[in-house]
């Protein structure tokens, strides 16, 4: 029998090099892959916050029967922020049926619902307010305009919030509400 020596095709050793030069392609694009989805959660998670802080606003804006006592005066609905409990991401939105311009806890007057952050991913890096970083941060919108209450001082003017990675803490969203109601994020 007689070979033929001039029959095309690919040897093991180009095979195997073709495959090699793929996984390390591969491999670069799962963790660039990565890195681009923790950012995506990271600009969903401060839309989502943006979000729920002018649905607070608009409801203020609107007649809402779940505060509203014996004289029909309407309470705002405010944002309540904490930095002291580092890793847990979360953030409460209220009814401030007690018209005292903050979330009262425990309150019977005060209705409450808490929107977490995506577990271990996402956490609130600093609150401010006209540049002093503070702690605990309540932004109230009392009706009719709704007027702005931050921290209980109409006189206050930005309240800052950033949150960032934890996995990556200098991938930061910092949001801005001012005291006309403009929301910014950036």
């Amino acid at each position: 029998m007689i070979f033929d020596t001039k029959e095309k095709g690919f040897t093991i050793v180009e095979l195997m090099v073709v495959f090699i030069i793929f996984g390390i392609i591969l491999a670069i694009s799962f963790v660039g892959f990565k890195d681009n989805q923790q950012k995506v959660i990271l600009d969903s998670t401060a839309f989502k916050l943006v979000a729920n802080i002018r649905k607070q606003q608009s409801i203020a804006g609107l007649y809402d029967a779940s505060c509203v006592d014996s004289e029909n005066y309407k309470y705002g609905h405010g944002i309540y922020f904490t930095t002291i409990k580092k890793g847990k991401g979360v953030y409460i939105l209220f009814s401030d049926c007690d018209g005292d311009n903050y979330i009262t806890k425990p309150s019977p007057w005060d209705t409450a619902e808490s929107i977490p952050f995506p577990s271990g991913v996402v956490q609130i890096e600093s609150i401010s307010v006209d540049g002093n970083l503070i702690s605990e941060l309540n932004i109230v919108f009392n009706p009719p305009g709704p007027s702005v209450i931050i921290n209980g001082l109409l006189e206050n003017s930005t309240a800052i919030i950033k949150i960032n990675l934890i996995s990556d803490t200098l991938k930061t969203k910092t949001i801005t509400v001012n005291k006309v109601g403009m929301i910014d994020i950036d």
